[in-house]
């Protein structure tokens, strides 16, 4: 007999709990209720803002400057070959209107080619010993596309 009794006083609490997890005990659900949004935590954006690829040729990307001003001038190759007929290694810079930079070395009686690109229409060689002694200066047009024969070394004294 405790058998039975213990039988339906469980099987009366599973039944209450099953009526009552599911709402339906008097057949008659308790009103949700609403729970105001945070305002804090809302965000509006009118704009979704566009990705930009990077650029790895501008060193300026990302630092929103004005557009970047495009060049009208297309680069150029001048080849030269560089010739040394003295008797001192040299050393050749070439400044195209925005700094001179050194482009190469020629040792005593040899000469070396040199491809330079450029925008300038003409550029300054200039030609110096390794202790820091001029030896020429020579300025160049930019506008022919051929190999360019440059002699390096100080012009000889006029008698």
């Amino acid at each position: 007999m405790k058998g039975i009794r213990r039988q339906s006083h469980f099987g009366a609490l599973l039944l209450a709990v099953v009526v009552l997890a599911t709402g339906c005990a008097d057949n008659q659900s308790e009103p949700t209720a609403e729970i105001p949004a945070d305002s804090s935590s809302i965000s509006t954006r009118t704009e979704e803002p566009s990705p930009e690829p990077a650029d790895s040729l501008d060193p300026l990307f990302g630092f929103d400057l004005d557009d970047t001003i495009g060049s009208t001038s297309e680069q150029r190759r001048l080849a030269l070959r560089l010739r040394n007929d003295g008797e001192e290694d040299a050393l050749v810079f070439a400044d195209g209107g925005s700094g001179e930079v050194l482009i190469d070395s020629v040792p005593a009686g040899t000469w070396t080619r040199v491809d330079v690109l450029t925008r300038a229409s003409r550029i300054v060689l200039r030609s110096a010993t390794l202790t820091g002694r001029n030896l020429r200066r020579i300025e160049i047009d930019t506008d022919l596309d051929m190999l360019r024969e440059v002699i390096i070394q100080a012009e000889p004294d006029a008698p």
